[in-house]
């Protein structure tokens, strides 16, 4: 059995949108992976919301939670809206992005190099990871997490993905959604003959309760513990 994946290079927009006053053509990628986390995005320009039911203004969003009508009048919130300039946001390019070297410590088939994405980007609530496999070499330790799901981008290479199901060989360009607990239990292998190069995101600093499953070799050094 394999996992869900799908290809963003070859995946077909099918769902045409003419909501509010946005028209584009999509598709719902995180239903196609099984994908159970997603938020919400917000639109200052135009005041709308979007979420899992589409896209609304925010103006006729509620300011109220779970519970309402239950503890009597509740006073009244005032919205802050987004300041009309900030600063500019730093991007990077994952395709060219420096990791850095191997731990020397590491097994051989452990020697992966990484760079964390966050620092780079300015961010405070997520993280991301890019991921680099020299031909022979594998990520950390087969293993699973909880309090978040994990999604792998294939930017280069051919690497394979280990999960409980067995086995896929993945390509560039794809996408897959690893869930929280152990039927998201996974680990990359580069057995191709060139450098694979994977994007994971989110990846945090260690908080998400992190679980090594029987058959692995431990790390040198849990520090540098990093996506697959």
């Amino acid at each position: 059995m394999s996992v869900e994946k799908a290809s963003i290079v070859s995946v077909e927009l099918d769902e045409p949108l003419d909501e509010a006053s946005f028209r584009h053509v999509a598709t719902s990628v995180g239903d196609r992976l099984g994908a159970r986390r997603i938020g919400a995005s917000v639109y200052p320009d135009s005041d709308k919301i979007s979420g899992p039911e589409g896209i609304h203004l925010r103006k006729s969003a509620v300011g109220y939670w779970h519970g309402e009508g239950t503890a009597g009048p509740s006073e009244s919130v005032e919205i802050v809206r987004e300041p009309e300039t900030s600063p500019p946001q730093p991007a990077v390019n994952v395709l060219a992005v420096r990791a850095e070297a191997a731990d020397p410590h590491a097994p051989p088939g452990f020697r992966y190099r990484a760079a964390k994405l966050g620092p780079l980007l300015g961010a405070d609530r997520l993280d991301g990871m890019v991921v680099e496999l020299d031909p022979g070499e594998g990520s950390e330790p087969y293993h699973y997490v909880y309090g978040r799901e994990e999604w792998l981008l294939v930017l280069a290479g051919k690497p394979t993905l280990r999960h409980r199901q067995g086995e896929d060989h993945l390509g560039a360009g794809d996408l897959v959604c690893l869930p929280e607990g152990p039927t998201g239990a996974h680990r990359l292998l580069n057995r191709g003959e060139s450098v694979a190069r994977v994007r994971a995101v989110p990846v945090d600093d260690g908080s998400a309760g992190q679980r090594l499953l029987p058959g692995h070799r431990a790390l040198a050094d849990p520090k540098r513990a990093g996506p697959g």
